[in-house]
């Protein structure tokens, strides 16, 4: 039952198709039997074959318009999930980086790697290129060899504090730059 739902149409045209053979047949005599009718019969038959092709050609062209906006719609779609997906990691990056600075203040340097090494982790998923992901590639690495200065330091010989300002200042700076490559700065992402 469910297949005649589906493939309703399709009967259709095989039995209307096999009611058409089936009179051709039984009217064979009457349209070959004369030069007049089967001269009218082909003429009749050459038009109505130009017009279901007119009709076929012009169903195609409807199917590609229509499948043309489909796929411009799916990438529009795609394109947001995308921004969304990218928002996501920024935010993900920026808590992380908050984590850190907050280990660096409370100068537990083991915690500030390990919560700088996951932002490396989470910012390399970020798509993207232009001046703000040169200037946090810039000072990556200077700023993991900072924090890992201070996994040497005891409470006696504690990290010097032009170290800790260089710490800070670049994690300062990397924040100020994945907010500006925020894919979804500016755009809403609710739905009504």
């Amino acid at each position: 039952m469910e297949l005649l739902k589906s493939h309703w149409i399709r009967f259709v045209y095989c039995l209307i198709s096999i009611a058409i053979v089936w009179t051709a047949l039984l009217q064979q005599e009457i349209v070959v039997g004369s030069p007049t009718s089967l001269n009218n019969f082909s003429y009749v038959g050459t038009v109505i074959t130009i017009v279901a092709l007119i009709i076929s050609i012009s169903e195609v062209l409807h199917s590609v318009r229509y499948s043309r906006s489909i796929s411009a719609e799916a990438n529009s779609v795609l394109k947001d999930a995308k921004a969304v997906e990218g928002a996501s990691a920024v935010s993900e990056c920026l808590a992380t980086l908050n984590e850190t600075a907050g280990y660096v203040d409370t100068e537990n340097y083991q915690l500030a790697l390990k919560c700088y090494q996951h932002f490396r982790i989470l910012f390399a998923k970020i798509p993207g290129t232009g001046q703000e992901f040169d200037r946090i590639d810039n000072i990556l690495g200077e700023t993991e060899t900072a924090i890992r200065k201070g996994i040497f330091t005891s409470a006696s010989a504690r990290l010097e504090k032009s170290t800790r300002i260089v710490i800070h200042h670049n994690l300062e700076n990397i924040k100020e730059n994945l907010e500006k490559v925020n894919p979804a700065r500016g755009r809403q992402y609710v739905t009504a």
